[in-house]
């Protein structure tokens, strides 16, 4: 229970049986790459962190604890920074505050999850082939890392606006990565388009029926030059246009 990052470090074959641990909120536990074992209680509460190197994620580091003496809560953070490849594991609660990603080697997500906070893409690419969903308040921060499925639609928990629109990107400038946000009130066809200065088309994000709801579309700017382009959003005879401008 102390705020900023506790370290536990286990070495490899410790025969520690009953090492009960609770992390209050406002701690962050990294771990690195050790394993717990024995039968005392592991309690991760709401707003506390879990940072592990482990390369199988929260269910390396839990390692033959019994379910029963875990507690991990779905309003807690968890973050993966270690130096070879790892994936989240299914031990990882399906529903997350803030999930960071600070891995070189990269991150693979293992189950659909549902992120309430903020996804830091801190380091290494993030393989959301398996797909993640945006509670009402998430986002996505990108702070140096990628992810694998980097263009397309980001679905959020159920939110009705009461009105259309199309919100400015963020962050903007960008590079190459920016995240398009809009607004339907109801169920209307949409089409989200990319221009350049000059008007010609170079990306279409978005061509589909869909239902009332907050989106977040991410888009890749990889292939395009540096400049000005304006992203439009039509959805039945809602028009809106947004400048977006990519520094390279």
């Amino acid at each position: 229970a102390k705020a900023g990052v506790q370290k536990l470090t286990l070495g490899e074959g410790n025969n520690i049986v009953n090492l009960p641990i609770e992390v209050s909120s406002g701690t962050t536990l990294d771990v690195g790459q050790s394993v717990l074992a024995g039968n005392g209680i592991f309690v991760l509460n709401p707003g506390a962190t879990l940072a592990t190197a482990h390369s199988d994620g929260v269910a390396g580091f839990l390692g033959t604890l019994p379910a029963g003496v875990v507690t991990l809560s779905t309003a807690a953070n968890y973050t993966f920074n270690g130096t070879t490849r790892q994936v989240t594991s299914a031990a990882m609660p399906s529903v997350v505050n803030d999930l960071t990603i600070n891995n070189s080697e990269g991150v693979v997500l293992s189950q659909p999850t549902t992120i309430n906070g903020v996804l830091h893409l801190v380091a290494g690419e993030f393989d959301n082939t398996i797909p993640f969903v945006l509670g009402p308040n998430g986002s996505i921060s990108f702070e140096g890392g990628s992810l694998k499925v980097s263009v397309g639609v980001v679905e959020r928990e159920p939110e009705v606006p009461t009105q259309f629109a199309l919100l400015q990107n963020y962050p903007n400038p960008f590079n190459p990565v920016t995240t398009i946000r809009y607004m339907l009130p109801v169920s209307a066809h949409v089409t989200l388009t990319v221009y350049d200065a000059s008007g010609r088309q170079v990306a279409q994000l978005v061509d589909a029926k869909q239902g009332p709801g907050v989106y977040a579309v991410l888009w890749n700017a990889t292939d395009v030059a540096s400049g000005v382009y304006y992203c439009r959003l039509t959805a039945g005879s809602f028009t809106q246009a947004r400048k977006l401008v990519v520094t390279k």
